[in-house]
């Protein structure tokens, strides 16, 4: 693996690491329509695994309500696929506020995705420079038209340049 190509994968990793984090909340603190992950009792867990078809001891969706010691939730229930198209269908569920183990908002961690936007564009801006300046692929022959190269180079900066430009 060339040097540029381990740069590229170390300054990648930061977006596996995700952009977003779960803080922990109690029902009360979570608003309609914000995205929550819900661990629930067995009980609860047995009788929304036989509605979803899937387990669901975890649950992760968006808080539609919360109504009377009980939270309801917008879940991803089951995926159809026609063709090269999925979609995820979701379904509405009640659980009660008792059932619920631990709940989580889901929120975007700042630092995370501006870190991981920074590193993009770095490892980006480290491929175009490396293939523009001629030090990876460069053609070695030598004869008639070697000296166009440079200007072929500096054409195509420019034109990559115009037209990522605002």
């Amino acid at each position: 693996m060339k040097a540029l190509d381990r740069l590229v994968a170390c300054l990648l990793l930061p977006a596996l690491a995700g952009c977003y984090t779960y803080t922990v909340v109690t029902p009360d603190r979570v608003k309609p329509g914000q995205d929550v992950r819900a661990r629930l009792r067995a009980e609860a867990s047995d009788q929304l695994t036989q509605l979803l078809g899937a387990d669901a001891s975890l649950l992760e969706g968006e808080l539609i309500a919360h109504e009377e010691n009980e939270l309801v939730l917008f879940v991803p229930a089951a995926t159809r696929q026609v063709g090269f198209h999925s979609e995820t269908l979701k379904q509405r569920v009640r659980v009660p506020e008792s059932s619920v183990l631990l709940l989580e908002r889901r929120q975007l961690d700042r630092t995370r995705t501006t870190l991981m936007a920074a590193a993009v564009g770095l490892g980006v801006g480290a491929i175009a420079w490396n293939a523009l300046s001629g030090q990876a692929g460069a053609n070695t022959a030598t004869g008639p038209g070697d000296g166009n190269a440079q200007r072929v180079r500096q054409l195509t900066l420019g034109l990559v340049i115009f037209r990522f430009s605002p």
